[in-house]
């Protein structure tokens, strides 16, 4: 089977998404292997080539690759994927800033601050590009808040979940699990300061987990 395919011409395919379940399983080596397979069949291709899709390839294997510890490898692929992305910078604007908060976590993970806060910068920078695009707007602030959560800087995480807050409120309702979602991080970064004023928040991100989850989800637990 495994000849077959890769005699395919969307052979690279069946490994990309092969390699995407083996990463979401935490199975990061097999993934890797799969991802640099995918990269070289699809970049031996006679014709149909897309930049974008080579970036995303690359995109995800740079992924991969922070988890592995492969730090430099990581950034090399991080870097080669921008570059493709920027062939279309108006179409592709999202996953330029994709690229750049990747970096910015692989970086803030690694105690790196001074650069995990200038990739974090850029990729918020990028993304006020996007906010006419409501709801990806907000998925996309909404990591990048959460980066600074992870960092610790809980004023900057504080202020881009509020802002991803106030899109979805509008969009998907205030009983939207987004919404929790973002009320939870918020009332977490008001804990640091005033745990009697965050339980409220708490409790509202409870009743409404409630709601839009079931009583017996996990998060609940």
């Amino acid at each position: 089977a495994d000849q077959r395919h890769s005699q395919h011409p969307r052979g690279w395919e069946i490994d990309h998404h092969l390699a995407t379940a083996y990463q979401l399983l935490g199975r990061y080596k097999d993934a890797s292997d799969l991802f640099k397979r995918a990269q070289i069949r699809y970049d031996s291709l006679d014709q149909g080539r897309d930049p974008v899709v080579y970036a995303t390839i690359l995109h995800a294997q740079a992924d991969v690759s922070v988890e592995l510890g492969e730090g430099a490898t990581a950034r090399e692929l991080y870097e080669r994927a921008s570059r493709l992305y920027e062939e279309d910078p108006t179409r592709y604007e999202q996953r330029q800033a994709d690229v750049l908060l990747s970096l910015g976590k692989m970086y803030s993970r690694g105690q790196l601050k001074v650069e995990a806060e200038r990739y974090l910068r850029l990729a918020r920078a990028k993304a006020r590009t996007l906010a006419g695009h409501s709801t990806q707007y907000a998925e996309l602030i909404y990591r990048l808040a959460y980066c600074y959560y992870e960092g610790n800087c809980f004023a900057d995480a504080q202020q881009l979940f509020e802002e991803a807050l106030a899109i979805y409120s509008p969009e998907l309702g205030e009983r939207h699990q987004y919404f929790a979602d973002c009320l939870l991080y918020i009332s977490a970064c008001v804990a640091t300061r005033d745990r009697k004023v965050a339980e409220r928040g708490f409790a509202e991100v409870v009743s409404i987990y409630k709601d839009s989850l079931g009583p017996e989800h996990p998060k609940l637990g």
